[in-house]
């Protein structure tokens, strides 16, 4: 993933892809009155946003000796 270098990179990381998800989850809120396929694309690019960090995350714990 890019800019995972070091342990700390792990929290900015993921405070980035809280922030992604926080406007994502405002463009699907502001959908629902009239619900298309803007929300679902919504919610796959939420879904992709946080897999991406969190596998990343994962394989990290699953292959680092610390």
């Amino acid at each position: 993933m890019p800019g995972l270098r070091r342990p700390e990179d792990c929290s900015r990381l993921a405070r980035t892809a809280a922030q992604t998800c926080d406007g994502l989850v405002a463009r699907v809120v502001g959908s629902v009155s009239s619900p298309t396929l803007d929300v679902l694309y919504g919610l796959d690019e939420m879904s992709e946003t946080l897999c991406r960090v969190l596998d990343s995350m994962e394989l990290c714990r699953n292959v680092h000796p610390d």
